[in-house]
Parts: structure tokens; C-alpha cells; sequence
């Protein structure tokens, strides 16, 4: 490879001052393929926590990779080892790749493997042959265990005033789907119990306004809501917030247990202010780990204080908030226990 660089710079007077244009160029030649055949993976889509690949993160089911081919012969086929923390799973992939194409390939699920911490991938054998650079034939990724959720559980959606573009789905490891649900009407509360057997599963949400829920540049479709919540107690396990754009992808598991901290469903302290943006009537839902006092407190921007309550050897809360007395604008709600802060920024229109 010779790279070539050049510099031109270009200068004019216009009335007595003089501009100067400066344009930066280069080529780059490159020699003969090295080799005639070699594979590569370029590139890991899923399991990763590579932020480029956030939306497709994390899962337990299919990983998906991006293979090229680096050698002048036409690629054929390819075998593929993978899994967590050893190369326990194999694939054979077969297709056409010309020189320098690539593919995405999307793998068979996993075998899970409690507490482990990175995903390995393997490629070897092209075209049934020996692959003469392999350098570029491993890939050892880092990765977030999915969302961890009780067999029994409950999915709560609220349309907006946009009912027409909002829905969901819910499929299993066979990519069967098994429950689904579309707004019929604006503003609707919708609330399924679910009890589920062990497995992966992957849950969905389409927005075909691409405008979430709710969004501060459309104010006209209202505010709706999606969230997981337990069956047995007001603790919410997981709020998906509203400004989701054009969709929601979340996978998570029934059944699996593991050491990893960030698996698992409760914190130590839970809270959700809602709607949001609002004309000033919230409702704020705490969920505690144990029974415990707390404070949670409204601030403007200036940090002062302009709304709070306290709570005595409480578990799980809800209180209705009337703050329409205050000016629209950027708030921040704060519950305080002895031992965490959790904070969350609320609009007011």
C-alpha cells in the first residue's frame, strides 16, 4: 500500500484582504491481494456492549456476526465456533462472498453458561481449506446478561392520543410469537399477566410514527406507557420510557439465574415519575429493596427545592403530585434513602 498526499492552498484579494483555500487530498494504491484464501470476522453485532450495537443488545438467543472475505477466492463456506466462554457451539456457514464483501450471519442460540463474562467466536476452515491468515479468525467479546425476569409477570401499556402506531409482540427462542397486543383507542390502558416457561424471549414495540410515546417535539400524541411490573407487588421491573423513537427491542430470560450484579431485577431503590412531559399532575411510583424511610424531593434548575414528602418504614409507594403551580419548565425529582440517590428529569409543559 503507497499512500500518496498533497497540499494545495489557493489565496485571492478581495477589497485590500486576502482569503487563503486550503485542500488537503490523498490517494491510496494499493498492491496485489496477498492472499487467495482468507476469512475474517470484521465485525460483532450481538452479544456485545459495543454502544454502536446498543439497539440489538443484550440477548440470549442467535448471536450475529460479520464475516469478509479477504482472499481473491470466492468464498463458499466457513465454519464457526462460538459461545460464552468457550467455544461450545459450531455452524457451518455456506453462501458466496467475492473478494473484500461481507456478510452478516446470524447464528443458531447459544448454550448458556452461568457467570461468564466474555463471548468467543471462531472461523476456520474456508471453502474446506486452510485459511492462510489467522490472525483475523478470533473475536473475544464483552457482554451484558439480559434482563432476568419471574416466570409470572405483567406487561402494562397506555396508548397515546396516536393509538393507531403503537403495539407489541412477544416470541419465544423458536421465534414463535406468542402473546401480541395493538391500541385499539386513544389513551387506553392495557395490562396482561403473563406466566411463562424457561426459555429467552424477545419483546418488541413498534412506533410507526417513529415519535415514541411521548416526545417534547410532538406534544399533540399525549404521553403513553410501557412497562414490565410484578405480578405480587406495585414494584416496577422495568420502564422503557417513552422517547423510544421508532421501536423498543428488549430480550430477557425466564428461568436463568447468575452471578452477574447487573442481572439482576431489583435495585435498591426504583422510581418512576409519570406521564412525562405532564401539565404539572404526576403520579411517582418508589419500589424499595426493604422497608426504609426516604425523601423524595422536587428541584428547579437553580437547586432549590420546590416540592417534597417523606416516607416512614415504607416498601413501595405511589403518590399523585399536583405541581401545577409551578412554571413550565426542567425539574429534577430525587428520592434519597441512607444508603443511594435515584434521580429523574421531569418536563413541565
Amino acid at each position: 500500500m503507497i499512500p500518496l498526499k498533497w497540499i494545495t492552498t489557493c489565496s485571492h484579494t478581495h477589497n485590500g484582504e486576502r482569503s487563503y483555500y486550503q485542500i488537503e487530498d490523498q490517494i491510496v494504491n494499493y498492491s496485489a491481494p496477498n492472499f487467495t484464501l482468507d476469512a475474517a470476522i470484521e465485525n460483532v453485532i450481538s452479544p456485545t456492549t459495543d454502544q454502536m450495537w446498543a439497539r440489538k443488545n443484550a440477548v440470549c438467543m442467535n448471536p450475529v456476526i460479520v464475516i469478509k472475505n479477504n482472499g481473491t477466492t470466492t468464498l463458499t463456506s466457513l465454519t464457526i465456533q462460538y459461545g460464552m466462554g468457550s467455544l461450545t457451539n459450531t455452524f457451518t456457514w455456506t453462501g458466496s462472498l467475492a473478494f473484500l464483501d461481507t456478510a452478516w450471519v446470524t447464528l443458531p442460540p447459544f448454550t448458556w453458561v452461568t457467570g461468564a463474562q466474555d463471548f468467543y467466536f471462531d472461523i476456520s476452515s474456508p471453502n474446506g481449506g486452510t485459511d492462510q491468515y489467522s490472525y483475523n479468525n478470533t473475536w473475544k467479546s464483552k457482554f451484558t446478561y439480559p434482563l432476568v425476569m419471574p416466570a409470572t409477570f405483567v406487561i402494562e401499556f397506555k396508548s397515546n392520543n396516536n393509538w393507531t402506531e403503537n403495539g407489541y409482540e412477544l416470541k419465544n427462542s423458536a421465534g414463535t410469537v406468542i402473546h401480541t397486543v395493538t391500541a385499539s383507542s386513544a389513551n387506553a390502558w392495557y395490562r396482561d399477566t403473563l406466566t411463562l416457561p424457561y426459555d429467552c424471549y424477545e419483546f418488541r414495540m413498534w412506533d410507526y410514527g417513529e415519535d415514541g410515546l411521548a416526545w417534547w417535539a410532538n406534544t399533540g400524541q399525549g404521553t403513553g406507557v410501557i412497562r414490565f411490573k410484578s405480578a405480587t407487588s406495585a414494584i416496577i421491573l422495568k420502564n422503557f420510557g417513552t422517547d423510544f423513537g421508532g421501536g423498543i427491542f428488549q430480550m430477557f430470560t425466564v428461568g436463568l439465574t447468575n452471578t452477574i450484579e447487573d442481572s439482576l431485577i431489583a435495585p435498591e431503590a426504583r422510581m418512576e415519575v409519570f406521564p412525562n412531559p405532564t401539565d404539572g399532575n404526576v403520579s411517582i411510583n418508589v419500589a424499595l429493596d426493604q422497608r426504609q424511610d426516604a425523601t423524595v424531593e422536587v428541584f428547579d434548575l437553580l437547586g432549590n427545592v420546590v416540592y417534597s414528602y417523606a416516607l416512614k418504614n415504607e416498601m413501595n409507594d405511589t403518590r399523585y403530585a399536583d405541581l401545577s403551580f409551578l412554571q413550565s419548565g426542567m425539574y429534577m425529582v430525587v428520592l434519597t434513602t441512607e444508603e443511594t440517590k435515584v434521580s429523574q428529569r421531569l418536563i413541565i409543559q
